[in-house]
């Protein structure tokens, strides 16, 4: 009996050792999905964001997507291509990805234009748990004629552009960001190549 019990001991021991070299079922793979970079094409194409009441001239083999939030991203091929395959089930790689949005959000009227400006980069909460801005720079802006502030991030991982529209109802935001450094010039040339639709 103890000899029996030995042997299926030895056995269950030599199962779980191979378990780890035994082939996955493929209905329990995960798909990587990979980050092929493609330039910019030197071409580019007008996309016309109603929603937003403007417009934005991007290279051809880019893409606009509208985000739950009501916000639009602007992405290069190879981050729609991996966007693509993870809402596909497939897994990203680790890293993040240079970012630029246009958002239409509500004019708070709590506070000044200015402040609401600062806010759009976020904030931290110091040690009492008040929250805090984390801006780096802000400074005044023309946009079209609409009044508007250019604001870095305390990290330099994000900067805003927030415009004044006419109702002073609602604020135009460009944001850019990255898991790297970006530079008031980013958001410049993103506000750029977006302008008003004529009504």
């Amino acid at each position: 009996m103890r000899k029996k019990i030995q042997k299926l001991l030895l056995a269950q021991g030599l199962l779980i050792l191979l378990i780890p070299t035994l082939p996955v079922s493929s209905q329990t793979e995960q798909r990587v999905c990979p980050y092929v970079d493609e330039p910019p094409s030197q071409t580019t194409r007008v996309a016309r964001l109603d929603r937003l009441g403007v417009e934005v001239t991007i290279p051809s083999n880019y893409r606009t997507m509208l985000r739950q939030d009501g916000s639009v991203e602007i992405l290069d091929p190879a981050t729609f291509t991996l966007f693509e395959c993870m809402s596909r089930g497939g897994i990203g790689q680790g890293g993040g990805y240079y970012s630029q949005s246009i958002a239409l959000e509500p004019r708070d009227q709590s506070m000044s234009f200015r402040e609401q400006a600062i806010w759009s980069v976020g904030s931290s909460i110091d040690s009492s748990g008040h929250h805090l801005p984390i801006v780096r720079s802000i400074q005044s802006y023309k946009w079209h004629g609409y009044s508007g502030y250019i604001v870095l991030s305390q990290s330099g991982y994000s900067a805003t552009l927030m415009v004044q529209m006419p109702s002073d109802e609602q604020v135009l935001t460009m944001a850019v960001g990255c898991d790297c450094e970006v530079e008031l010039e980013d958001v410049i040339s993103l506000s750029e190549s977006v302008k008003p639709i004529a009504r």
